[in-house]
């Protein structure tokens, strides 16, 4: 009798623990906010390009299905380099100048959030003159209230400003 009531009582605790648990997870959030990058710079052909010692022109439109959290602005030299892997970078320099690099976040919230950082001019990022031309890495990290997290890296040519070259290819 005494085993009969054991197993009962094991029974019934398996019962509650695995219907209480099953209804919990509905509600869950795995959806990745969206990235939709608008500007960065000028687009030439089809390249990004950011004259050294411009202004940088960047807009983008960042949505999510709850709410987004931050986002997160990476630029940085693209010699050499893939974004397989986190990395930290430091400023270098050469015969040829300083390798640009600029890191931000800032926070959001809300479901949808437009930057523009000439409209809000709080966000105003200037490329020093002696910046090393070449191509860089534009990296843009969104997350949203539930950690979801979606990144996006473009190619940005920086150039100097009087820089003439045929897009014509």
């Amino acid at each position: 009798m005494n085993l009969l009531k054991t197993n009962l009582f094991v029974l019934t605790i398996l019962s509650i623990f695995t219907f209480s648990c099953n209804s919990d997870n509905d509600d869950v959030d795995l959806e990745k906010p969206v990235i939709n990058i608008l500007e960065i710079g000028e687009l030439e052909g089809n390249e990004y390009v950011i004259h050294i010692g411009d202004t940088i022109n960047f807009k983008a439109l960042f949505t999510d299905n709850n709410a987004l959290r931050k986002y997160e602005v990476d630029i940085h030299y693209g010699g050499g380099h893939d974004h397989d892997h986190d990395h930290r970078l430091n400023a270098s320099s050469s015969e040829e100048g300083v390798e640009f690099k600029h890191r931000q976040s800032f926070d959001i919230s809300g479901t949808q959030h437009e930057a523009d950082w000439i409209k809000d001019d709080f966000h105003i990022v200037v490329v020093p003159e002696n910046t090393k031309p070449g191509t860089y890495h534009f990296g843009v990290h969104v997350t949203d209230v539930e950690g979801n997290d979606d990144i996006v890296y473009n190619d940005v040519i920086f150039e100097d400003a009087h820089h003439d070259h045929d897009h014509d290819h």
